[in-house]
Formats: structure tokens, sequence, C-alpha cells
């Protein structure tokens, strides 16, 4: 994403709900435009002559794993919400899911999940998914987590 794109698409498609993921990767300029949507609901675009404006009626949702490097006059325009670490049960339910729905046998995403949170450690369904790409198998589950374990 970028300030112009998001500018464009806030005026050309006037959105009642916007929702960003990784808020905290976004560039400097980008949060000019936030700024302006949540403080007054307008958005102004000037390019090469021309200006559009709009004045939206819009909900903004922010999603970030840090609110490190976000500006504090951005946090300051939106509710903030904790969420705690997933369980050890529910880090396996997570990941059982998602590794299914990917097409895992259960019995191998089990395995992953297990074995990620056991012995590797990680709470992070994402490491799971990428084990999930390089295993298909109980033996592959096994040799791979060996050597994540051998190699970190």
């Amino acid at each position: 994403m970028s300030k112009a794109g998001l500018t464009d698409y806030l005026i050309t498609h006037k959105p009642k709900v916007v929702m960003l993921d990784e808020v905290d990767k976004m560039d400097g300029a980008d949060y000019g435009v936030l700024l302006s949507l949540c403080e007054t609901g307008r958005v102004t675009e000037m390019l090469y002559g021309r200006a559009r404006e709009a004045v939206l009626d819009t909900v903004v949702f922010g999603c970030t794993n840090s609110l490190k490097g976000i500006p504090p006059e951005v946090v300051s325009r939106f509710e903030v919400l904790r969420f705690r670490p997933y369980t050890n049960e529910e880090f396996v339910d997570v990941v059982v899911n998602v590794l299914l729905r990917r097409g895992l046998d259960h019995d191998v995403a089990n395995l992953i999940a297990l074995k990620a949170l056991r012995e590797l450690g990680s709470r992070d369904p994402r490491e799971a998914i990428r084990i999930s790409k390089l295993a298909k198998t109980t033996e592959e589950v096994n040799r791979i987590i060996g050597w994540l374990r051998k190699y970190r």
C-alpha cells in the first residue's frame, strides 16, 4: 500500500469500513492519510494539477504486532486492544485448523503443532505453516524439526 494507493481507493470506493493489517509497517507519509481520515473524515488527493476530495464516514480498523514505530498521534486515533497470547491448547487447535485447510493430513498437522510448540518453543502459526511446506509426512516433520533444532 502507498499513500497514493490508499487515497485513490478511499476516494473512488468510499468504503464504510477499512481494515489495515501490519499498520506498523506503513511508511511515514501513509500515516497522513490515516490521520486525516480518522480525525476529519476528509481525504484529499492533489496530483499534476488535478485535485479530488471526499468526506467519508469510514470506520478504520488496524492490526499490528507492535505499536513501536507508529506515531503517537496515529495511535491516539484508535482504540487499542491487546490480546493475550494463545495458550498451548489454543495454539495447537489454531495450527491444526490452518494446516487442515491447507490440505495437510490431521495427524501430520497435529504433529507439526506439537513439535513447534514443545521442541522449538514457538507459538507462531506462521512457523508451523513454513514447516508444513517442507514436510508432508511424519518422517519429514521429524527430520525438519531435527534440522531446525540443530541449526538454529
